[in-house]
């Protein structure tokens, strides 16, 4: 029974991953309560077959402990919030407090749908890191992502080329710059570029692991499809990110090139790189970037600063107001509008978020919850170091010696499955990190639940760094 519960949660959250670009992103208010339902339904019963099994998950203590302290927090707030916002009058109407000696949210209805989409996100957090211990549910996991994300440029590609595009929007013309499901093409940058690494990685795997060719063409094919649609996207800040991450993985080519030669040779080399130079070219030619390149051009040419510069001076003024406390989960554009006066933007403009998460979490959370979420990240961004040094011990000479047959056995064994999948999701989680400095990805439900997805399978390894792979009788083998 526990066996089905785990794998009914599992399967849920596929479902969940896959729906999440398509439900406008997850921007609108029914599809986020949508995809929370989705996860909160797959989190009882993983939960539940954790009573059967009379477990606790697998996660680091330190963990569990940031995710109850931002709950307690956020709720403490909220229930105690001391005004409600009015976004169509863009004031605040005070209500009486509870409890006058805790701290409270400037706005009660924002912090309220905040705290409930934060439940979700942290049991998905933990719910991931237990079950990707398994390296079946880890492929899944990485797979369903890769898989949306093709799906979600070739939509994407097909509404830019198409004269008449689906009717995606309640409005008949649509900016040029929507993307997909996505009205706003950064959004939709930041999960291409969490899911290309992600389609390369089993790609890798499917040629080091003597998978069939339908398998490493399908790979190829959907990486390449999701690079063009990054390419396609207007987002400035989505082509840095894939070009950085782009020229990461080329260093860590370089770097193997002689483990390269030795498994495949010169020749198979030099007909790859010809085939990877030739459909780039093909990419380049064939892809409309008239806009992306009147967008960089015109960013060239400005006299005036980036407005986010003036936003983050803007919140980092306000960080001694927020205190230990901050102004409340979910409560930016209300403590924003406080500190508008006298900023560089037009009397109409309404920033509902930082375009930096990072800041973003220290004025609504303080410095006590944001603390805790530079701590909640910091974890699987130290896994992640830690699978990018295991891809690269090799390169330096300091694998474990192993003879010719160990080393065949184990190219074909699930360690080294996971040492690709974990790579890719590195790379990936990595993107989206940096992409937060610039960006409000880390706000905006389908990113935030691949996000948590990738951190989650980072951090499903043991405090000494070795793989938690079930071992012959356990249930977790048999997850199919």
């Amino acid at each position: 029974m526990t066996e089905v519960l785990r794998k009914g949660s599992g399967c849920l959250l596929m479902i969940a991953l896959v729906a999440a670009p398509f439900l406008h992103g997850g921007t609108t208010v029914g599809a986020a309560r949508a995809l929370s339902l989705m996860l909160y339904a797959a989190a009882g019963l993983w939960m539940t077959a954790l009573v059967g099994e009379r477990r606790l998950p697998g996660v680091p203590k330190i963990m569990l402990a940031c995710a109850a302290g931002l709950m307690l927090q956020g709720w403490i707030m909220t229930l105690n919030a001391r005004s409600v916002f009015d976004r169509d009058f863009l004031a605040l109407m005070e209500r009486p407090e509870h409890w006058a000696f805790l701290p409270g949210s400037i706005d009660r209805r924002g912090s309220l749908e905040t705290m409930v989409r934060l439940g979700a996100l942290l049991l998905l957090f933990i719910m991931v890191a237990d079950l990707a211990r398994s390296t079946r549910w880890l492929r899944r996991f990485s797979s369903v992502m890769a898989l949306a994300g093709g799906g979600l440029a070739v939509f994407g590609i097909w509404q830019k080329i198409s004269t008449e595009p689906w009717p995606v929007w309640p409005v008949t013309n649509p900016p040029p710059t929507a993307f997909g499901t996505f009205w706003y093409h950064g959004n939709a940058a930041a999960l291409l570029n969490m899911t290309w690494p992600l389609s390369l990685a089993a790609a890798f795997w499917a040629f080091r692991g003597q998978r069939g060719h339908v398998a490493k063409a399908s790979w190829i094919a959907g990486t390449g499809v999701i690079l063009w649609a990054v390419a396609m996207n207007v987002s400035k800040g989505g082509h840095l990110i894939a070009a950085s991450l782009v020229a990461t993985l080329a260093i860590v080519l370089f770097l193997h090139l002689r483990l390269v030669l030795a498994h495949h040779g010169w020749r198979q080399l030099l007909a790859f790189s010809g085939l990877a130079v030739l459909a780039l070219a093909i990419l380049i030619v064939g892809t409309d970037t008239a806009r992306s390149a009147a967008r960089w051009l015109e960013w060239f040419g400005r006299s005036e600063s980036d407005s986010r510069l003036a936003t983050a001076r803007a919140c980092l003024e306000m960080l001694p107001d927020a205190g230990w406390f901050g102004y409340g989960p979910g409560t930016f554009i209300a403590a924003f509008q406080r500190h508008l006066a006298g900023l560089p933007f037009s009397d109409a403009a309404i920033w509902k978020f930082a375009h930096n998460d990072w800041l973003q979490y220290f004025v609504e959370w303080g410095f006590l919850g944001g603390g805790a979420w530079l701590v909640l990240w910091s974890i699987p961004v130290r896994r992640a170091g830690c699978h990018f040094w295991t891809v690269l011990r090799p390169a330096f000479g300091l694998e474990s010696k192993r003879t010719r047959r160990g080393r065949e056995r184990w190219s074909q064994s699930s360690e080294a499955q996971r040492m690709y999948l974990c790579f890719g999701a590195s790379l990936a989680l990595a993107g989206v990190l940096v992409h937060a400095l610039f960006d409000f990805p880390l706000q905006i439900m389908s990113l935030q639940i691949y996000a948590i997805t990738l951190a989650g399978m980072l951090v499903a390894k043991d405090r000494h760094g070795k793989q938690e792979e079930p071992q012959d009788g356990d249930p977790e083998e048999d997850s199919a």
